[in-house]
């Protein structure tokens, strides 16, 4: 597998954001950012997508994977330095990764809609 375009982006952003940002974030973003990348490029992979357009159903599931994987590698990180308070735990679990692919459904949709408008407006 080729380092995907998205890989790519996970790396750069992710080294920017531990850069730029003060523990306990920086702990856990870069391994965040990273992760949710590969596991969008290997999705993509997988389905034969990384080579030409997708199709925007599987833009939204690789987004809400990738999601789902980006918030379990940071609640993990936070719970394992001792950032989240081991009370509640399952809720906050929930709620953090529920919140994050919603998040991340709705900046796939936008984007989309956006691409969307752009090309139409193009051709």
């Amino acid at each position: 597998m080729k380092l995907g375009p998205s890989t790519l982006m996970g790396i750069i952003s992710g080294t920017v954001f531990v850069l730029t940002l003060l523990p306990p974030t920086s702990i856990y973003v870069f391994p965040a950012v990273f992760l949710y990348e590969i596991v969008y490029d290997l999705y993509m992979y997988l389905l034969g997508s990384a080579t030409y357009i997708a199709k925007t159903k599987h833009v939204i599931l690789a987004t809400i994977l990738s999601s789902a994987v980006m918030s379990l590698v940071a609640l993990i990180a936070l719970t394992w330095v001792g950032v989240l308070p081991t009370n509640g735990l399952v809720f906050t679990w929930s709620l953090g990764v529920l919140r994050d692919v919603a998040v991340g459904l709705f900046g796939s949709v936008l984007e989309l809609r956006i691409l969307k408008y752009v090309i139409h407006r193009v051709t």
